[in-house]
């Protein structure tokens, strides 16, 4: 007579069965746990689908719901990124193709006289474009700065300061 052993008494198919349904229930559970945004709560989650607060504290804990909201947080931001950036240059494209139509549009009105330099500050603008695609900066601090410091210095000087200054020769 053999003495019969406790796996011989399992019923596999229905512990397999078992066990996948726990798993699709605690995956059903993540995902609506990962839904609720910033406002992640496990008694709503509770309320939601009709499971125990213990049980999905339980499972939040052995699965580690926190490290798996980090990194599909973590992929959904690449992926969005990913797109932004596609769709940043798309219309970053389109701009410049735009850009580079008007500027030949403009050119073409300029030689036939359409266009003319009527005003200093028209000038001023084609001459900070200019230095604009150049890479050079538009305005200069330090050259504001000098010059609010002689005006300073200016204002305390006496009329004939200034007028030796106006009448010495230059220096080269």
């Amino acid at each position: 007579m053999s003495k019969d052993t406790a796996l011989e008494y399992i019923d596999f198919d229905f512990t397999k069965n078992a066990l996948a349904k726990k798993a699709d229930q605690q995956l059903k559970a993540f995902q609506h746990y990962y839904a609720m945004g910033e406002k992640r709560d496990i008694a709503v989650l509770a309320q939601m689908t009709g499971l125990s607060k213990s049980t999905l504290k339980a499972w939040e804990k052995r699965y580690n719901w926190r490290r798996r909201i980090d990194a599909l947080d973590s992929k959904v931001i690449q992926y969005i990124d990913e797109k932004f950036a596609d769709l940043y240059s798309e219309t970053k494209a389109i701009c410049t193709q735009t850009i580079f139509d008007l500027l030949r549009t403009a050119q073409e009105d300029i030689e036939a006289g359409h266009i003319r330099i009527s005003s200093i500050k028209d000038l001023e603008t084609i001459v900070k474009m200019d230095m604009l695609l150049k890479g050079e900066a538009t305005e200069r601090r330090e050259s504001k700065n000098l010059v609010v410091s002689l005006k300073k210095d200016m204002k305390n000087m006496s009329a004939e300061e200034l007028n030796e200054i106006l009448n010495s020769p230059e220096e080269n």
